[in-house]
């Protein structure tokens, strides 16, 4: 059936979508965060998704999966759920800096986003062949670690 395969895809670009998007999100909100604490933790975050985000598109291209641009035309059903998504979460964040809660709105909306995105690797390394799991296992552990470095941070306030 050729349509678990178009599945399969799809399932691939969502995840590597949103976290192309949640590295954007965690950069450009880099110069408004207030506090130090939560801005370092933010830069570990932000480098953590661009590894994430290097290891899926060098998978997706040793499979032959177009990575998808943002600004396509074409683009997927898995592409305009995860934009609606995060246009609902920076529009959250954009209120906050407005307001002056940025660090405070900023870290329980990343901690969120983070272990959704973790449970949608999750999934896909479930439902993946043995072979391609370990690529999977990496980017889990390292969301996994970026939500717990933002359960710390609030901790500590």
């Amino acid at each position: 059936t050729s349509n678990k395969g178009d599945d399969n895809t799809q399932a691939i670009v969502r995840a590597y979508y949103n976290i192309s998007k949640l590295k954007e999100t965690a950069k450009s909100f880099q110069n408004k965060i207030k506090s130090s604490d939560l801005a370092a933790v933010n830069a570990g975050i932000n480098t953590s998704l661009t590894s994430n985000e290097q290891d899926l598109k060098e998978f997706m291209k040793s499979r032959k999966i177009e990575v998808p641009r943002g600004d396509s035309k074409k683009n997927s059903q898995a592409i305009k759920q995860t934009d609606a998504i995060f246009d609902k979460f920076i529009a959250t964040l954009d209120d906050a800096f407005l307001n002056a809660t940025i660090d405070e709105v900023y870290s329980r909306e990343m901690a969120y986003q983070l272990i959704r995105v973790k449970d949608l690797i999750t999934r896909r390394k479930k439902a993946s062949p043995s072979s391609q799991r370990s690529v999977y296992e990496k980017i889990e552990k390292n969301l996994a670690e970026s939500s717990k470095q933002l359960e710390n941070y609030h901790k500590a306030k």
